[in-house]
């Protein structure tokens, strides 16, 4: 089986996004234009269980939501920003406790 490359994920993605994306729904007699965002996850062998793949790949979805429609987001991308947002909040407790 082939390895998939970032790279590689994100093309599939803005593939799946810009598909989805050209296609007007019909609603209540409505044609609605739909809009999407995606949230993946690399796995590799040092992704120990299904649970933390599926936070991963939760994690990833909440911030391309966030980011609005169209977004495609790679939860390796923003683990530095969640480590840095987990950081301050632990010293702003600390703070708060002193």
């Amino acid at each position: 089986m082939k390895q998939a490359t970032t790279a590689s994920a994100k093309t599939i993605a803005r593939g799946l996004v810009d598909c989805i994306s050209g296609f007007p729904a019909k609603w209540k007699e409505q044609t609605v234009q739909v809009g999407v965002c995606v949230g993946f996850c690399m796995v590799d062998s040092s992704d120990s269980s299904a649970k933390k793949i599926t936070s991963k790949a939760i994690y990833a979805s909440i911030i391309s939501k966030g980011e609005g429609v169209s977004s495609i987001v790679n939860d390796q991308d923003h683990a530095v920003k969640q480590e840095t947002l987990e950081t301050n909040q632990n010293l702003a407790s600390r703070i708060e406790s002193a």
